[in-house]
């Protein structure tokens, strides 16, 4: 077996990671900005401890990504020898996780910003309706990520197919994927769209609120993606 990956990256493996941490410097400087306003304005609140929490997750998940290419992927498997394939698959599965949980915690963050920001009108209604969002978004997440991790006996056989046992759960694994992903995406369009109701209601011109509304929105889904 190898000790360390053998052959040199690929263009491809290279496209891969310039196009994933040249992503990651646009997000770096989407919440250091975020956070730099709060501090400054002395303003730090559990939105911001939940967007510095998500973006922890992502660069720990953004690691293991770039190790996973290192070894393996975006390669054909037929040119990677069993412990290239073995290190790939490990680096993968062990990402996965995190990034789901580096994706809920910027909807959680999202949502603990909008209850700060809507006023008195219905207010009630409109902070359980956020805080319902977020914790259905959660819920998916955790039941994801349990099924990740019960879908092979032993755990290690998702990363090691030679190891004896079995993985009966893949196919229940790879729906409910489907299902959580239906789930992110349908909160992701909420959060987003939450905004317009937030601005509607403000004494400026319609233009203005179009504006403010989608710059929002978009702002919301680029730090939930």
């Amino acid at each position: 077996m190898n000790a360390s990956p053998s052959p040199p990256p690929t263009q491809l493996d290279s496209l891969l990671l310039k196009l994933s941490w040249s992503l990651f410097g646009i997000t770096l400087a989407v919440v250091g900005l975020r956070l730099c306003s709060d501090l400054i304005m002395r303003s730090f609140r559990l939105s911001s401890f939940l967007a510095l929490v998500a973006f922890l997750l992502a660069l720990a998940g953004q690691v293991l990504i770039t190790l996973a290419v290192r070894w393996g992927l975006g390669r054909h498997m037929e040119g990677l020898n069993p412990e290239e394939i073995r290190m790939t698959m490990t680096y993968i599965w062990q990402a996965q996780p995190i990034q789901l949980l580096a994706n809920t915690a910027g909807k959680v963050s999202i949502a603990a910003l909008l209850v700060t920001l809507h006023g008195p009108k219905y207010a009630k209604s409109k902070t359980i309706f956020i805080w319902t969002l977020a914790a259905i978004s959660t819920i998916f997440v955790i039941i994801a990520i349990v099924m990740i991790y019960v879908q092979c006996s032993p755990v290690a056989k998702l990363w090691h197919e030679s190891l004896p046992g079995s993985c009966d759960g893949r196919m229940r694994n790879q729906t409910f994927a489907y299902v959580q992903g239906v789930v992110s995406s349908i909160v992701d369009l909420a959060l987003a769209v939450y905004p317009i109701f937030l601005f509607w209601d403000l004494r400026i011109q319609l233009l203005k609120k179009l504006i403010l509304s989608v710059l929002f929105a978009f702002g919301i889904v680029y730090e939930t993606i």
